[in-house]
C-alpha cells in the first residue's frame, strides 16, 4: 500500500485510523518474523536454523513478537500527525521561563530513567526515539520554511527505519517469547532420548526442540513422535538493565538463550 494514500489536505481521523491500523495488522507478523529470526541468528547453536525457527510459530504469537516494534514506529507517526495538528492551531502566548524549563528536564528526566531501567537494546531504541522526535521537528521546521508541513507520509518514512531497527534489537535482548522448557516423552525406537527439552518452534508436522542437557544439539522430530510434554515452564531469560551493567556487574547478552 502507498504512503500517499494517507496523505490528504484535511485527512479523515477515522478514515486516517482506518488505514494505520491495516498497515500495523501486516507489519505485526513480519516484524515478528524478524525480532525471532534475530534472535536464534545471534546464537551459534540455532544460527544455522534460524530461516526455519523465525517463522515455527502461531500467527498470534508471530503478531505480538512484533508489537513493541510497530507500536514504536506507529507513535512516531502519531507524534508527526500531531504535529501537523498543533501547526494549524492559532498561536499562543509563550509561557514562563519556568515552564521552558521545566517540561523539558522532565522529559529528558523520564527518558534517563527508562533507558538506565531498561534491558540495553530497549535502552538503543528509547534513544533512537528521542532522537526521531528531534528529527520530527527539525524536518517540520525546513518544511514550513518551504510552505510545505509535515503529514503522515513523512511519518512513515521515519517510522519504517525504525521498525527494522527496533526489531533487530528487540531480537538482541534475549530468548522470544513463547519459548518453553518441558519434560518430552517420545515413542520407542525413536532417534531422540526421553527428558527435559527447551521448546522452541512449530513447523508443519515437525516439533524443533533443544537439549536442556549435553551439547546444545537442535533436532526436528515429528509430532507424532512426542507421547507426552509436561512440566512446562515460560523461558524468556532477558538482557539486563543498563544499571544491572553497570552498578551490579551482571554480564550483557545478545540474542536467544538456553538457560534450562
Amino acid at each position: 500500500m502507498s504512503t500517499q494514500a494517507l496523505v490528504d489536505d484535511d485527512p479523515d481521523l477515522l478514515v486516517t485510523g482506518g488505514k494505520l491500523l491495516a498497515l500495523v495488522t501486516a507489519f505485526l507478523p513480519v516484524t515478528g518474523f524478524l525480532v525471532r529470526w534475530i534472535s536464534f541468528g545471534a546464537n551459534p547453536s540455532t544460527s544455522g536454523a534460524a530461516d526455519t525457527l523465525a517463522w515455527s510459530a502461531p500467527i498470534t504469537q508471530l503478531a505480538a513478537t512484533g508489537l513493541p516494534s510497530v507500536a514504536t514506529a506507529l507513535l512516531i507517526v502519531i507524534v508527526v500527525g500531531l504535529s501537523d495538528r498543533i501547526a494549524r492551531l492559532p498561536p499562543h502566548q509563550p509561557g514562563s521561563k519556568w515552564q521552558l524549563v521545566a517540561a523539558p528536564a522532565f522529559f529528558l528526566g523520564l527518558v534517563g530513567f527508562i533507558v538506565a531501567t531498561s534491558a540495553w537494546p530497549y535502552a538503543i531504541l528509547s534513544l533512537l526515539g528521542v532522537l526521531c522526535g528531534f528529527g520530527v521537528g527539525l524536518w517540520g521546521r525546513r518544511l514550513r520554511r518551504r510552505g510545505l508541513r509535515l503529514t503522515y507520509r513523512h511519518g512513515w518514512l521515519l517510522a519504517l527505519p525504525i521498525m527494522v531497527v527496533g526489531s533487530a534489537l528487540i531480537g538482541l535482548e534475549g530468548t522470544p517469547a513463547g519459548t518453553t522448557s518441558a519434560e518430552f516423552t517420545f515413542v520407542t525406537g525413536s532417534h531422540i532420548v526421553d527428558g527435559r527439552y527447551l521448546h522452541l518452534g512449530e513447523g508443519g508436522a515437525s516439533v524443533f526442540l533443544q537439549s536442556c542437557r549435553g551439547r546444545p544439539a537442535l533436532d526436528a522430530v515429528g509430532q507424532t513422535t512426542v507421547l507426552s510434554e509436561t512440566g512446562i515452564v515460560a523461558d524468556a531469560q532477558q538482557s539486563p538493565s543498563v544499571i544491572g551493567m553497570l552498578l551490579q556487574g551482571k554480564s550483557g547478552f545478545a540474542g536467544y538463550q538456553r538457560s534450562c
